[in-house]
């Protein structure tokens, strides 16, 4: 697959990218400076409340309130 992280996706990109290397062809950052600056006490969270917040922010109900907020 071919694997895009925008800004702070690109740690959770990345990270998928260094534990499944198999399943990604091609890794694609855009507007990474989150990672480059580092993740700070994020990384030290326990992996499963890590990958409950990015469920969280990929919630549609959530993208939608952000939306009409910005608009």
């Amino acid at each position: 697959m071919i694997l895009v992280g925008p800004s702070l996706g690109a740690a959770v990109a990345i990270d998928f990218a260094v534990n499944h290397p198999e399943a990604v062809e091609s890794l694609v950052l855009i507007d990474a400076s989150v990672y480059a600056e580092g993740t700070g006490n994020l990384a030290k969270l326990p992996r499963s409340v890590a990958y409950a917040g990015v469920g969280l922010l990929l919630n549609k109900d959530l993208i939608f309130a952000a939306i009409c907020f910005l608009f």
